[in-house]
C-alpha cells in the first residue's frame, strides 16, 4: 500500500515530467489549466510554481487513476538539474502558497533523490577520499 502524504508535494523528474501529489492537486483551482515552474531570480530565492493564466504548460490528469495532476517542462527541469550530478533522477519539493500573490506557490525543502543505491554511493565516496 502506498504511503499517503498529507503535505502538498511536487516531484520534478530529470526527463521534464512534473507530478503533483494528491494534496498539491487539491490546492490547484479549476479556473484555468495553465502552469509553469519559475526559476529563482537570485540565489537566495526559491523556485516557484506559477498558476497565473497564460503560463506556458497545461496541467493534465495523471497517476494510476487519473486523480493527480502533472505537466511537462523539460526546459525548466534542465535548468533545475544543472547543479546536480547525473545520479539524481528526481527532486521533491514541498509546495507552500506565496504570501503576496494568489496564483504563485513557493517550492521549498528540496530533496534530491538518486537512482543509485545508498551502498554504492557510500563505496564511491570512500574511493574518492
Amino acid at each position: 500500500m502506498p504511503l499517503i502524504q498529507d503535505l502538498p508535494l511536487l516531484t520534478v523528474y530529470r526527463s521534464g515530467i512534473i507530478n503533483l501529489n494528491g494534496e498539491a492537486t487539491r490546492l490547484m483551482h479549476d479556473a484555468h489549466l495553465q502552469v509553469d515552474l519559475l526559476p529563482p531570480a537570485s540565489r537566495r530565492m526559491p523556485w516557484q510554481l506559477d498558476r497565473r493564466a497564460g503560463a506556458c504548460c497545461n496541467l493534465v490528469a495523471g497517476g494510476r487513476n487519473g486523480s493527480h495532476l502533472r505537466f511537462r517542462a523539460p526546459y525548466r527541469a534542465e535548468a533545475l538539474f544543472a547543479d546536480y550530478p547525473a545520479e539524481v533522477t528526481r527532486i521533491i519539493f514541498r509546495i507552500t502558497p506565496n504570501t503576496q500573490y494568489l496564483d504563485l506557490y513557493t517550492l521549498a525543502a528540496e530533496l534530491p533523490v538518486s537512482n543509485v543505491p545508498a551502498t554504492v554511493q557510500q563505496k564511491s565516496r570512500r574511493k574518492a577520499a
